[in-house]
């Protein structure tokens, strides 16, 4: 069965809580003061990518995840993390986010805190294993396994990636497995929720009918090339 948008929040709070207390700072402390608002979907360009309706789900992952490595290296600079959150907002399926964590009797204001309360903690979520963000992006998303397509809003899509413990000596033990739900909306590939999958610390040593996934990658990424 399917792990529900609802149940991967608790997680994703416990994780931030978790991770928050490990590395000896406040949750609060990140995301903080953020003007409550949601973005159209369209093309953005940031990172040196154009997200317009050909990019594909790791372009969106890779451009998500730079915003949110410049989010932490902000610091205290508000201004800074206004532009980087503005940019991760720009990665996401707004209404999509909107539809699944907001309740039938919320109106327009509350849904819109709902959809808030849920994409600030994508950032904290992952922060723990963000300068693995710092690679460049043929390394970064040689870490993605994308799966999924379709033009049609509606099409769905998840990438999984491979994030390194920030302790060397932790991994590869403490190595962990993003996920990335993707949905297509308005014509354009945008990330809807973000947790881990905890099936793996490696999806390229995940085993379908026999063979690895990596394999499975590397084969469906030949057969693409012209």
């Amino acid at each position: 069965m399917r792990t529900t948008p609802f149940e991967y929040f608790v997680v994703a709070v416990a994780l931030v809580a978790i991770m928050a207390t490990a590395s000896g700072c406040k949750e609060n402390a990140r995301l903080a003061d953020h003007e409550v608002r949601a973005r159209e979907v369209q093309t953005i360009t940031a990172f040196g990518h154009e997200l317009d309706q050909a990019a594909s789900p790791s372009d969106v992952v890779y451009v998500f995840l730079k915003a949110v490595l410049d989010d932490y290296d902000a610091g205290d600079d508000q201004a800074k993390r206004e532009e980087s959150f503005d940019i991760q907002l720009g990665t996401l399926a707004t209404e999509k986010i909107k539809e699944e964590v907001s309740r039938s009797n919320q109106n327009e204001q509350q849904i819109l805190d709902s959809f808030f309360m849920a994409v600030r903690r994508f950032a904290p979520v992952l922060g723990h294993y963000r300068e693995t963000f710092r690679e460049d992006y043929e390394t970064l998303t040689s870490r993605m396994l994308a799966t999924g397509s379709g033009t049609h809003d509606g099409a769905t899509a998840v990438v999984l990636m491979n994030l390194d413990h920030p302790d060397p000596k932790e991994r590869p033990q403490g190595n962990v497995v993003a996920q990335f739900d993707l949905v297509r909306e308005s014509g354009y590939w945008r990330i809807w929720w973000v947790s881990y999958n905890a099936k793996s610390r490696d999806w390229k040593q995940v085993k379908l009918n026999g063979r690895s996934l990596s394999d499975i990658s590397r084969q469906k990424s030949s057969e693409t090339k012209p």
